[in-house]
């Protein structure tokens, strides 16, 4: 009976958080070292937006916003906040599209129609976005905060 590390890892909830981390760290050593915290990613259609918002010893919150750039685009862009754990290597959104706490399991039916497992599918999103832009071969440029 062989299995792979990969394979194990792929299902348990905490795949996402390590690849969300992963990519997220080079973006956090670039805000570090650029003195106002900001960073902007472009690619085809628009451009994310990094700004670090609050900075701990073990622990980072950022802000990730899409601003897309199309005029015939109906809707807006989204956003999370991000808390990144330095020491475990992990990344997690801890609000999303305003929402500024995001429960690990929800009743359903409920008041906002959230899905049962949100914060999961906002987590997902994350990956999506940051596998969207290392595929896009990103050019960078920092920002203002």
């Amino acid at each position: 009976m062989s299995h792979s590390i990969l394979e194990t890892r792929s299902q348990t909830p905490m795949w996402v958080y390590e690849r969300n981390f992963s990519f997220l760290k080079t973006v956090v050593k670039a805000c570090l070292e650029n003195e106002n915290n900001g960073y902007r990613h472009d690619y085809e259609t628009g451009h994310f937006e990094f700004n670090i918002v609050e900075q701990c010893k073990y622990t980072l919150e950022m802000d990730i916003q899409q601003i897309i750039d199309i005029n015939e685009f109906i809707g807006e862009g989204v956003s999370f906040r991000v808390r990144i754990y330095m020491d475990a290597r992990l990344a997690e959104v801890v609000s999303y599209l305003g929402e500024s706490r995001l429960l690990p399991d929800y009743e359903y039916p409920n008041k906002n129609m959230w899905h049962p497992d949100e914060k999961k599918q906002a987590n997902l999103l994350l990956h999506d976005c940051l596998l969207h832009l290392a595929s896009q071969g990103i050019q960078q440029q920092s920002i203002k905060c």
